[in-house]
């Protein structure tokens, strides 16, 4: 056999089990763990046939994580992702946080797979034209959307928002009205309509009548109350 063909195989047999980056397919997706179940979109030489690669289990999943704040992303099945190999085992680094030796020689195995990134396949229907210079997040199946604009502002589109929060505070300094709620513009019509003052009316031959009540009358119904707020 030549040296040549023998080093080339040996060297091929060897890069077989080297990976750098894939495309994989979410199998099962733990958003608490932040670990998923993938399975790769390629297939290996196993003799002189190509076979599919069994799916690779517990793969930790990349998100954005600074101290105390999580970005995390909703996958679901079937979503295609990029997926990279680390360079050595992690088992160790990541059950204790610090640098270890890794347990296993193992170098940019299948088995130190990362999914770091969501990935558009061609099948898919293309993105929204608009709000291209800003950051958008943004929901294909309701075409909800939070926006950060380039050049300032921000707009927030969706058909059904929820505020949780025992303090909340509204408006700028610079608001030069306050604001006034819908509820409470009717409940003060509502005592305008309903308060009396008492009159008596002269009649011709110069005698007072009876003492009675007037009552304010509107033919508006409801307020829609202002566009402007003040800070405290």
């Amino acid at each position: 056999m030549n040296l040549n063909k023998l080093i080339k195989g040996m060297l091929d047999k060897e890069l077989e089990d080297i990976h750098i980056a894939l495309p994989a397919k979410i199998q099962n997706y733990d958003p608490e763990k932040m670990r998923a179940d993938i399975v790769i979109l390629a297939k290996k030489e196993l003799g002189e046939e190509e076979v599919e690669i069994p799916p690779v289990l517990e793969v930790p999943v990349s998100h954005f994580k600074a101290g105390p704040f999580i970005i995390r992303p909703p996958y679901n099945r079937g979503d295609v992702v990029q997926v990279l190999f680390n360079e050595r085992a992690i088992d160790n680094l990541l059950a204790s946080n610090r640098a270890e030796s890794p347990e296993f020689n193992r170098k940019h195995s299948l088995d130190d797979a990362t999914v770091i990134a969501g990935l558009k396949t061609e099948r898919e229907s293309s993105y929204p034209s608009d709000h291209q210079e800003d950051f958008l997040i943004y929901n294909r199946d309701t075409q909800e959307k939070a926006v950060l604009k380039k050049a300032g502002g921000a707009i927030l589109k969706v058909d059904d928002l929820v505020v949780e929060s025992s303090d909340i505070k509204l408006g700028s300094k610079d608001a030069s009205e306050a604001i006034a709620f819908k509820s409470e513009l009717n409940d003060l019509k509502k005592l305008v309509l309903s308060h009396t003052h008492p009159y008596n009316a002269i009649l011709p031959n110069g005698q007072p009548t009876p003492m009675t009540t007037s009552a304010t009358t509107s033919t508006k119904t409801d307020y829609p109350g202002t566009s402007k707020v003040v800070a405290e």
